[in-house]
């Protein structure tokens, strides 16, 4: 029993010596430890971020969609004004010259055309003032559509 115990003892004093972790070690290791965890948590925060900024370029887009979309419908809307604003320019000149031919005939005929004119001109002003305020519209959607644009670029490009 001597001999257990005499081998016992060595090999209980090697398990206690090799078992140690010097300090310097252990202030290493916690050190580390700090580290990979604040590491863990930005790239947790950063993950959050991007989340938002993947979102927010969603939102961006789906914007940026309906403005063009927008500016589709405003621009036809605008081809088609334009298209009745030439019509009535052109019905406009003809009465013009149809009212110098007509020069010569009676007062009553006359002042039939003159009323004929006067209601021509009331409407070809008005659709000149539309022509001017959904002009006026398209640039104000282009500019939008450029900021928005400028935008998503600037949300993409991060």
């Amino acid at each position: 029993m001597r001999n257990e115990y005499k081998l016992l003892l060595p090999c209980l004093l090697c398990c206690i010596l090799f078992s140690c972790v010097s300090s310097d070690k252990y202030k290493e290791l916690v050190q580390v430890k700090d580290y990979l965890e604040q590491e863990n948590q930005r790239l947790k925060d950063g993950d959050e971020e991007n989340r938002n900024l993947r979102a927010q370029i969603r939102k961006n887009q789906a914007e940026a969609s309906k403005a063009e979309a927008e500016f589709a419908e405003l621009n036809a809307s605008f081809n088609s004004l334009n298209r009745n604003y030439q019509d009535l320019a052109n019905r406009y000149n003809q009465l013009i010259a149809d009212n110098k031919q007509i020069g010569t005939g009676s007062a009553n005929e006359k002042q039939y055309w003159e009323e004929n004119l006067a209601k021509k001109q009331l409407e070809l002003e008005d659709k000149e003032r539309q022509l001017q305020t959904l002009r006026y519209t398209l640039e104000q959607r282009d500019k939008r559509i450029a900021e928005l644009l400028q935008l998503l670029r600037a949300k993409e490009g991060n």
